[in-house]
């Protein structure tokens, strides 16, 4: 899907105006990218789901107060539309890790550095739901927390 945002400057009334490209998508096989630099702490890491494809997900250790091992269930954050595992890791990442949470940002198909696939959507629901759960079974041992936006504002 190929977009053009453009910027149209009025300088005169009676001039021509000017239309200014901002963005043009090339390439069909464009991945919304936002540079993330990660926060001390965290590490950006891949899941290679059942498909082949490789999810994103960055992970921040938890400590309590004391500096010791967390004895807290992990959390597990999912994000809305048009986000990928970025938007946790700013402030909540941070947060919950020092207050003894181990934290798990992820990043669906299709957003972040997720792999995407070659259909022309990313996934469904339920195929997000999948991959959630694959990422659950085999990377997390214990019990824990999910945290799931679907286009809510927070």
């Amino acid at each position: 899907m190929a977009a053009l945002n453009t910027l149209i400057l009025i300088t005169n009334p009676h001039r021509r105006m000017s239309i200014i490209p901002q963005a043009v998508l090339s390439s069909s096989n464009y991945k919304m990218r936002v540079p993330f630099e990660l926060k001390q702490g965290q590490s950006r890491h891949f899941h290679k789901l059942p498909s082949g494809l490789n999810m994103e997900f960055i992970f921040q250790k938890g400590h309590d107060k004391k500096d010791e091992e967390s004895q807290h269930p992990p959390l597990v954050f999912v994000h809305g539309s048009f986000h990928a595992a970025w938007c946790w890791a700013e402030h909540w990442l941070p947060f919950f890790s020092q207050n003894g949470f181990d934290c798990y940002a992820l990043s669906l198909l299709g957003q972040g550095e997720s792999d995407s696939p070659a259909g022309a959507v990313a996934g469904s629901l339920q195929t997000h739901a999948a991959d959630v759960a694959d990422f659950i079974h085999k990377e997390i041992q214990s019990t824990l927390k999910v945290d799931f936006l679907a286009g809510e504002r927070t």
